[in-house]
């Protein structure tokens, strides 16, 4: 299993970097999470609701071995569905999301990381305290 704190200062590296995109498959929080690998976007255009993943068995079953893979065994499918409706949930509105609205995304990414969180603890992990800060972004 891929320590939270592994997974944790991966994700915080992206944020800081400027390099999460939410409408993006592979730069969204689970897009950082399982590596940026494309496969990831694939699986995502097959979710609905970001919850339930598409009929196609073949479709369930190429999410299922990248999710293993990209995780080394660490999240199930249902794991990761649900980190993706926590996130995109807590963002809203596709066509209302500003990507300058850093309070929105801190917001999202602090509900996810908290829900990451609890998916490693209910594996039995135990996990230091941590403070996720907002970051400062630099006019250009």
């Amino acid at each position: 299993m891929i320590p939270f704190r592994t997974q944790y200062e991966k994700l915080v590296k992206a944020y800081i970097n400027n390099e999460v995109q939410p409408w993006e498959e592979c730069a969204c929080f689970v897009g950082n999470l399982l590596n940026k690998n494309e496969t990831w976007g694939h699986a995502r255009l097959n979710c609905q609701e970001w919850g339930i993943l598409s009929n196609i068995q073949s479709q369930v079953d190429i999410a299922s071995m990248h999710i293993f893979k990209e995780s080394d065994g660490t999240y199930t499918v249902q794991e990761i569905l649900d980190l993706e409706k926590t996130f995109m949930k807590a963002i809203g509105n596709w066509f209302s999301w500003d990507a300058t609205d850093e309070e929105t995304l801190f917001n999202a990414f602090e509900k996810t990381l908290l829900h990451l969180r609890q998916i490693h603890e209910s594996k039995g992990e135990v996990i230091e305290d941590y403070t996720f800060k907002k970051r400062k972004l630099v006019a250009v």
